[in-house]
């Protein structure tokens, strides 16, 4: 775990904007800002079926942007979510691009539930220590993928 955030420490940041246009048929063109910070080498795509929870493929993305299902594993018409990361030189990978984008026979798009994020709020007595915690709907930047405060916090418990 520890070599693993050293790794993430070092690495570039993550693309940002991220959006893919096409479909697993014809082949998909992913679209991204690079980070501004100088030393990304390359970047990589990561795909996964809609029936996985990791990726199953990385593959270094051409210079054009353009990859095919194959090229990520999976047969023409398969649908799977897919993302892109920055790499430097020594191969220290960034977090990979958020939110990821569904790919399917007809069209590739982000989901429309990508920005439904939600997070406990602490509860600050211990005497509610075994109740659920509350939950709100925090706002999500769309250029960072993170959470934002949201602006108005439902009063604490008492």
């Amino acid at each position: 775990m520890a070599s693993v955030a050293a790794s993430l420490a070092r690495a570039p940041l993550a693309p940002a904007d991220f959006n893919a246009r096409g479909n697993s048929v014809a082949g998909v063109k992913l679209r991204f800002e690079a980070p501004e910070d100088s030393h990304v080498d390359h970047f990589i795509v990561a795909a996964r079926s809609i029936n996985e929870n990791f990726y199953r493929q990385r593959v270094v993305l051409s210079d054009d942007g353009h990859i095919s299902a194959m090229t990520l594993g999976f047969n023409p018409g398969d649908a799977f979510y897919i993302s892109v990361a920055s790499v430097d030189r020594q191969g220290h990978g960034s977090l990979f691009a958020y939110p990821e984008v569904r790919c399917d026979a007809s069209a590739c798009a982000i989901p429309n539930y990508a920005f439904d994020v939600t997070a406990p709020l602490p509860c600050h007595h211990h005497r509610h220590a075994t109740k659920t915690p509350t939950t709100t709907r925090l706002p999500v930047s769309r250029r960072t993928g993170e959470a934002q405060p949201s602006p108005v916090l439902p009063p604490a418990h008492s």
